[in-house]
């Protein structure tokens, strides 16, 4: 009842009562475990966590600071309250620390995550301190801190699970790196070579039938500009290449066709397309216009990626996690590659790394 009433004060836009309320509420709760303490019987478990966050971000989010405060305070002492055993004091512990979020910097609340583990001593298994810096790296990403959060995600998966970063595929400074059994990366090196020379499907002439066939399009004249755009992609033009594979997956101006989709974006990839690449990794992995190859999508949405496409990253986060391209997921990795992806564009969201990082160590370091 409590929970459905903030929601209904959140909606009408004047908390101010049920605030009053709150803090009564939890103060009660304070009070029947201060009480239990003194008697020598107290349980972590009779603390009505979620109505108590509840309260807590209401009040942070009013900036009742006082009321915010005076709380978390209480909660602090009652975890070092005499007559807890070491495990109870850990639990309130762990409970005012992840209150102390609502009301400190960064930098104390990741010492209060640290002293937090230190004082679990030997009884914390390396599960357990894991999950610790799990719930801290939980706060970043709650904050919208999340620089921070891939900063401290990095660096603990540094430490579970070295050298995940090069499993990605894709080095940092966004090439890929060299496979003398990849044909792709033999096509890449090809595709650079031939951007050198000149070619009769360059230049300013090219680049205006190219733009009549593409407002053809935005004109609605789909047929037409299917015809302008596949004469040009015969004569090698890439941008006309990769048109015309959408077109043949989309069924723009002509029948759905993935077969022929994947042919014209095989060849727009080789003339250096690099949207096509993304494309192309996409039929592979549904098995769209031929079997599915899941290696080949990999191949592809790494060269996508190394150009710079957020969604190639996206896309190749799935795969790593998939155990259909290796015999087991690559979590890391797989976090490695969104985190990639949002620095490229920053709406790209973080939550499926948070699920990933959340997962058991023994997920985490096989690789």
């Amino acid at each position: 009842m409590l929970l459905e009433l903030i929601a209904v004060s959140d909606r009408l836009g004047d908390g101010t009562q049920t605030r009053s309320l709150l803090i009564e509420h939890a103060n009660e709760q304070l009070d029947e475990l201060w009480n239990g303490a003194d008697q020598g019987s107290i349980d972590p478990e009779a603390v009505d966590q979620e109505q108590l966050f509840a309260a807590l971000d209401t009040l942070s989010k009013a900036e009742e600071t006082e009321a915010l405060s005076a709380l978390i305070a209480r909660l602090k002492a009652l975890a070092e309250h005499d007559a807890l055993d070491q495990r109870t004091r850990f639990e309130f512990r762990s409970i005012a620390v992840r209150a102390s979020g609502r009301e400190c910097c960064h930098n104390e609340l990741r010492a209060a995550y640290d002293a937090l583990i230190e004082s679990g001593g030997p009884g914390l298994n390396p599960d357990d301190i894991h999950q610790i810096n799990v719930e801290y790296a939980t706060s970043l990403l709650e904050r919208g801190n999340k620089a921070a959060y891939i900063a401290e995600v990095r660096e603990r998966l540094d430490r579970i699970s070295p050298g995940y970063q090069a499993r990605v595929g894709v080095d940092k400074s966004g090439g890929t790196p060299e496979n003398p059994k990849s044909s792709l990366f033999k096509r890449l090196s090809n595709r650079l070579q031939a951007e050198i020379r000149d070619t009769p499907v360059q230049g300013p002439e090219i680049d205006q039938q190219v733009n009549a066939a593409n407002t053809l399009q935005s004109q609605g004249q789909n047929e037409a500009a299917f015809k302008a755009h596949m004469e040009l992609a015969q004569q090698g033009v890439t941008a006309s290449q990769m048109s015309i594979g959408t077109y043949y997956q989309l069924g723009m101006g002509c029948d759905v066709d993935y077969e022929a989709a994947r042919k014209w974006y095989d060849l727009a990839a080789d003339g250096g397309n690099n949207m096509a690449h993304l494309y192309l990794g996409a039929l592979q992995q549904m098995g769209l216009g031929g079997p599915t190859d899941i290696k080949a999508a990999v191949e592809h949405y790494r060269a996508a990626a190394a150009s710079g496409l957020a969604t190639a990253y996206v896309n190749l986060s799935g795969l790593l996690a998939n155990i259909g391209f290796r015999s087991v997921s690559d979590l890391p990795a797989s976090c490695e590659c969104v985190f990639r992806a949002w620095e490229i564009d920053p709406s790209t969201s973080l939550d499926t790394t948070l699920v990933y990082y959340a997962s058991p160590l023994d997920q985490l370091t096989t690789a």
